[in-house]
């Protein structure tokens, strides 16, 4: 049996959406628009992260990627760059804060960014979807890109929060500690993990006639 999906969802356009808001966030018309951009642009972060993570330990594994690669997500921080973090820091914020502000604009102001950093002229679209298309996916299916890319993004979000988690409880990278579940699942999983479910460890320990 379905439930029923809100009558404040009903009928709306969003992509993903599938009455999913056991909170009532999105009652306020005003709350819907700024948490639908907000989880848009948060899951297009997201795929960048995880796809940055797992591209970067494959390069290290297969010694492709050079010193660039031999640095895990979890100890950027402690790498020397070539300039140093304060630089960063603040080359960072100026252009973080360019970008925000050009988006903050076109949200408040649908359709008034229609030009690149370069001049170029862009076809808007709507907010959240500025145009940029460079190989024409959408061109036959616009809708179906849109549902495809708030799917992955919600799904980039869950795996880099279970990233964090996951290194915070073993500390270690994804591909290895899927590596090390594979390699003896009954052992190696969630459950044994006495650093973040200690209080399972003894019990499954009994469970399994105390084998491992």
């Amino acid at each position: 049996m379905s439930a029923e999906v809100p009558a404040h969802l009903k009928g709306k356009d969003l992509a993903g959406n599938f009455g999913f808001d056991p909170l009532s966030l999105g009652k306020d018309e005003a709350a819907l628009k700024w948490y639908t951009q907000a989880e848009l642009q948060n899951g297009r972060w997201a795929m960048l992260g995880v796809a940055g993570i797992l591209v970067q330990e494959l390069l290290h594994k297969t010694g492709l990627g050079g010193k660039a690669a031999d640095v895990y997500w979890f100890d950027a921080g402690n790498n020397t760059f070539w300039a140093p973090k304060e630089t960063l820091i603040a080359i960072s914020f100026l252009l973080f804060a360019w970008a925000e502000c050009n988006r903050a604009q076109d949200y408040f102001k649908p359709g008034s960014n229609v030009s690149d950093p370069f001049g170029n002229s862009i076809k808007y679209v709507e907010l959240g979807y500025p145009g940029f298309d460079p190989l024409s996916f959408t061109k036959n299916d616009y809708a179906g890109w849109k549902l495809k890319e708030i799917k992955n993004g919600r799904l980039a979000m869950l795996a880099f929060l279970g990233f964090v988690a996951q290194h915070n409880a073993q500390p270690g990278s994804p591909l290895d500690q899927l590596a090390d579940h594979l390699s003896n699942p009954w052992k190696n999983h969630f459950v044994n993990n006495g650093v973040s479910l200690p209080f399972l460890t003894d019990t499954t320990h009994n469970l399994l006639g105390g084998t491992y």
